[in-house]
């Protein structure tokens, strides 16, 4: 005979196995054969648009990813864009924006283009966005890498560029300051459903100006001076950062409510809107 507590550790078990095949599905690499580029440019043309065309004018709304520019990048990039066209974005027009730090053959534009009928910006950024800081002591920065080396990524150059354009530079970039929304997806990942809704409608008709879906566990050895750095930030521009004794802050959800010391909370803006 079920018990209660029986119903509710299947459930729990049932759960926890659908959540593991999920994240397995969407995060895990697939045994893709990437697409073979002939970089022949004399067979491919693409004519990349200088302005981006929104499916209607009462707000700006847009897609947006990084990529490089090898083959495998361009499989799960068509992958990712396909997805999206099926499950959300093929009657409702919005258009792209592919960031890149390097050269993009027209064959890499044409055959990511081609999955969908919306404007596809190819954007390579240079190094006032994706580098060094110009006021970044390089010497240190080297020697940081070098004892790191033993943490995930932690000696990892190009990491460090990728993470500080996709978490800060990129809202300075002239094409996304003209936009209300903007909707970062991962190249290689799936949505596993369709998507009724029409996020950016429903953002800008209820006043919302962020979301967010993902918040893990620091590394708290790979930011041993953040904390401390922010907190020094927000006392010296009280005009900006909201006092963490309102209780309509955000603070809650980074501080340790007892000790206001950080909590290692992390959000993440992949898949944020």
């Amino acid at each position: 005979m079920l018990t209660v507590k029986r119903v509710i550790g299947v459930a729990s078990l049932l759960a926890v196995t659908l959540l593991l095949l999920f994240i397995q599905y969407v995060f895990v690499k697939e045994n893709r054969q990437p697409l073979q580029l002939t970089n022949n440019s004399d067979e491919w043309y693409y004519d990349n648009p200088s302005t981006l065309t929104y499916p209607h004018d009462r707000f700006k709304a847009a897609l947006f990813t990084f990529v490089k520019n090898d083959t495998a990048s361009l499989t799960k990039l068509r992958h990712t864009i396909r997805n999206i066209e099926d499950q959300f974005n093929k009657e409702r027009g919005y258009p792209y924006i592919i960031f890149t730090d390097q050269e993009l053959s027209y064959e890499y534009m044409e055959l990511a283009s081609s999955l969908t009928k919306a404007t596809v910006r190819f954007e390579k950024v240079d190094n006032v966005f994706y580098g060094y800081h110009p006021e970044t002591d390089q010497d240190r920065a080297a020697q940081t890498r070098a004892d790191m080396s033993q943490i995930m990524f932690g000696d990892s150059e190009d990491y460090r560029f990728q993470s500080r354009f996709m978490a800060g530079t990129i809202y300075r970039h002239p094409i996304m300051q003209e936009l209300n929304f903007g909707w970062r997806f991962e190249a290689g990942t799936e949505y596993i459903c369709p998507i009724d809704q029409d996020l950016f409608q429903y953002m800008y008709e209820n006043n919302k100006t962020l979301s967010f879906v993902i918040a893990l566990y620091e590394y708290t050895e790979t930011i041993p001076t953040l904390y401390e750095t922010v907190l020094d930030f927000a006392s010296q521009h009280n005009e900006w950062i909201t006092s963490n004794q309102d209780p309509d802050s955000l603070w809650k959800f980074i501080q340790d409510p007892f000790t206001k010391n950080f909590n290692g909370c992390h959000l993440w803006n992949n898949f944020q809107v």
